[in-house]
């Protein structure tokens, strides 16, 4: 009888090992300060300023996702196309772009394709990190996006608010995808047909059905509340702007709408 306790209490425990060990790995990784590229990358696409060429450059030749047989075709146009530059002239306070990303998971941020896949955003568990895909229209380089990043955040905030749980549901969700869509594959193999299940996990449709756009709410609402005396026409004034570098934290209706992040870059 004894012996069948034991060998409960280490199945059980080999089971849930991973919950704890993913756990730990978050917990470490987001309570670290964002590196110093991070930080940049956060600056650049909040439009809080822009990189130099020679930056430019380098973020691309020293990215650990960025595929080494791109890197060899580097060029100005390249490096454009990726970083084009933005209009700073209403960006927000850096201080609210690193503590917004601390608050909301404090994911390290990369750029490039993730395990071969360079047509979407990704989250990364074991790094947790953000890669935002630079190939999201094939071989053609692209511009990195603000809204790739807060779809991949709200990835991060459901990791680092409830880890063990998210964990739970991604390897559930994606196990119970796996065994439907091979017991269609046998019903149509029978009937000489092909159907795809088309499935989004319900981790994937909270991510980006609802914390995602949460998230952007937040950060735009806090954006007009700063610029609250600049952004009430298209022919307000930069100059005739009082900043407000005191906004306290609230969300706002989502019937309300100003300037979407991806149309600041500069035609």
């Amino acid at each position: 009888m004894k012996k069948i306790i034991l060998r409960l209490a280490l199945g059980a425990a080999f089971l849930f090992l991973p919950f704890f060990i993913v756990e730990w790995n978050i917990q470490i990784r987001a309570s670290k300060e964002p590196s110093q590229k991070t930080k940049n990358l956060l600056y650049y696409l909040y439009g809080s300023r822009n990189l130099t060429p020679s930056e430019k450059k380098q973020m691309i030749s020293e990215e650990k996702f960025f595929p080494d047989e791109r890197k060899k075709k580097l060029d100005d146009k390249m490096t454009n196309d990726v970083f084009p530059d933005k209009d700073t002239l209403y960006s927000i306070d850096t201080n609210f772009v690193i503590s917004f990303h601390k608050q909301n998971g404090n994911p390290e941020v990369f750029f490039g394709c993730f395990q071969g896949d360079c047509d979407h955003n990704r989250y990364s568990i074991a790094d947790h990190a953000i890669i935002i895909t630079a190939f999201a229209r094939g071989d053609t380089a692209n511009s990195l996006t603000q809204n790739g990043y807060f779809d991949e955040l709200a990835h991060a905030k459901q990791w680092t608010d409830a880890p063990k749980t998210a964990t739970f549901r991604y390897w559930f969700e994606s196990a119970s995808t796996w065994i439907i869509q091979k017991m269609l594959d046998c019903l149509c193999a029978i009937f000489d047909a092909k159907y795809s299940l088309g499935y989004e996990s319900g981790i994937e449709t909270e991510a980006h059905g609802s914390i995602g756009p949460d998230l952007k709410e937040d950060y735009l609402a806090y954006r007009k509340e700063y610029f609250r005396d600049c952004l009430t026409g298209t022919d307000a004034k930069a100059d005739s702007c009082i900043i407000y570098t005191h906004v306290p934290s609230f969300k706002t209706s989502k019937s309300k709408k100003v300037l979407e992040p991806d149309t600041w870059a500069k035609k």
